[in-house]
């Protein structure tokens, strides 16, 4: 699975970091689809040794707080 191109790869103290960024302009199943899979990739880079950054961005993020919160207590 992290077969991928990543948006951005930093690394610091030898601990690589993996970096996955979106905006969402409204809500819907972009947003459904992008938080399954990456809780997807969130998993998978841990089990590979990496940290996994999302950084996301949009008025569509204000109605998901609870999706949100879902998926940071799931990895």
């Amino acid at each position: 699975m992290l077969n991928k191109v990543f948006d951005f790869k930093f690394t610091i103290k030898k601990k690589e970091f993996l970096v996955e960024t979106n905006f969402f302009n409204s809500t819907g199943s972009k947003f459904n689809s992008e938080i399954e899979r990456f809780k997807i990739l969130a998993t998978e880079s841990h089990k590979n040794n990496f940290e996994f950054i999302w950084i996301a961005d949009g008025k569509g993020l204000k109605t998901q707080k609870e999706k949100l919160k879902g998926f940071f207590w799931k990895i």
